[in-house]
């Protein structure tokens, strides 16, 4: 089962191969995002993924600090099984949040994973849901331990993906007529050689650009250099 998620290399295969698994193990969704920490106080979602009934899952991750699944799986490293029914009886403003966000849409059991997140103060999660109500008779070792496969699998393909940050539509303002130059030919495939021909300028010049236009612009690496400038330009 891991060797079938580390060897879907692209988004697409790795889809697929998730979907696939969920349906073999019982489930019929699932969602991956990231809990930030926030300077008021409890919990922010991020980054949010999704696998299979999109629309469903919109709803079921709303606010993270109402959600009593979290507030079992963060005290733990390991998947946290749960019923709808075992959600109701918790205290009445949560017991709302999941008559709304996990009722609603159809779902009745689940399994929550939450994981160190990539900076200080995150944590990854992984939810799998049910519109199946699953007993405790259901869950057995092998299900726990291919539920975990799965969240890890998931986990470690999407901390292996860039995640660039929208950049707000000023990011633009104020550049250079060089910057736009450099900007226009990094958006028609041009290498830095071929960029430092067309404008006459050194290599050297060339590269102080584009470290100044990354860190403007909050990129990684050339290919989100093109995609947030395009997006604030």
């Amino acid at each position: 089962m891991l060797q079938r998620l580390l060897a879907a290399e692209d988004d697409a295969a790795h889809r697929a191969t998730v979907l696939a698994l969920l349906q073999a193990n019982g489930f019929d969704a699932m969602s991956y995002g990231r809990l930030q920490g926030h300077a008021g106080g409890g919990w922010r979602w991020s980054d949010a993924a999704s696998y299979g009934d999109a629309p469903a899952l919109a709803a079921h991750i709303a606010h993270p600090d109402l959600d009593p699944r979290l507030a079992l799986a963060l005290r733990s490293c390991l998947p946290v099984f749960w019923s709808l029914d075992e959600l109701l009886r918790s205290p009445p403003e949560r017991a709302r949040f999941v008559q709304q966000a996990v009722a609603r849409p159809g779902f009745q059991s689940g399994a929550t994973l939450a994981l160190a997140g990539p900076a200080a103060g995150e944590r990854s999660v992984v939810h799998l849901l049910s519109r199946r109500a699953h007993s405790g008779r259901d869950i057995d070792d092998a299900l726990f331990g291919r539920v975990l496969v799965l969240g890890l699998g998931v986990h470690d393909h999407h901390s292996r993906q860039p995640a660039p940050a929208a950049p707000a539509p000023s990011l633009a303002g104020g550049l250079t007529a060089r910057q736009r130059d450099v900007l226009r030919c990094l958006a028609v495939g041009l290498a830095d050689k071929q960029i430092a021909d067309r404008l006459d300028m050194s290599l050297h010049t060339v590269d102080y650009h584009m470290r100044q236009l990354r860190k403007r612009f909050g990129a990684r690496n050339r290919l989100q250099l093109t995609q947030l400038s395009e997006r604030a330009m």
